[in-house]
């Protein structure tokens, strides 16, 4: 009977590929939110602009830039959902594993350190779970941040064709010369 119990307590997702894949890809993205984060504006908090992707502001320049990169940040985070859902999951199985051998009868010689272990498995379970939301949090931030950056709707360059795609000057375009007539009475003309 016991081995059919605890046949019930596998561990499912700790022991796949893509669990530790995608738990060492959030570390690691979390690690570099965190480095390249504006330090002035985390400890001061003097700075009401963004603070985890400040790195990005260079790279958003139109709508199109804002939309892949609030795009790329949501399917993280959806992955970082499920990663937190596997971790939940994995430690109800490791604490109901625990409490299931609960120590009675003759066991009580070794009640004081049983309670100390659960004391410590529960703090440790928690801890994960306060950690989890930490992280989520962040993302949460971040894609507020690139939702509210400052972004070029239309370029709009006179003299100059501005390609869209990138938002960078391509040359020059010619205007045709017009006698007797200002460039501002032929737009309207136009």
């Amino acid at each position: 009977m016991p081995d059919q119990a605890v046949s019930s307590f596998e561990f499912t997702h700790i022991n796949t590929r893509i669990f530790w894949y995608l738990a060492a890809l959030f570390l690691t993205q979390l690690a570099a939110t965190l480095v390249f984060a504006d330090q002035d504006a985390v400890y001061t908090h003097a700075a009401f602009g963004p603070i985890f992707t400040r790195w990005l502001r260079p790279f958003i320049v139109t709508r199109q830039h804002q939309t892949s990169a609030l795009t790329i940040y949501s399917i993280i985070l959806f992955f970082q959902l499920l990663e937190g859902l596997w971790v939940l999951q994995e430690e109800r199985t490791l604490l109901r594993l625990f409490f299931y051998y609960f120590p009675v009868g003759t066991w009580l010689l070794f009640w004081p350190v049983w309670v100390v272990l659960a004391a410590v498995l529960t703090l440790c379970c928690l801890v994960t779970v306060v950690v989890g939301f930490g992280i989520l949090f962040i993302q949460g931030l971040c894609l507020a941040e690139i939702a509210y950056l400052p972004v070029l709707d239309d370029v709009d360059v006179p003299g100059e064709e501005v390609g869209t795609e990138q938002g960078f000057v391509i040359g020059e375009v010619e205007e045709p010369r017009l006698e007797g007539a200002s460039r501002m009475e032929a737009i309207k003309e136009e």
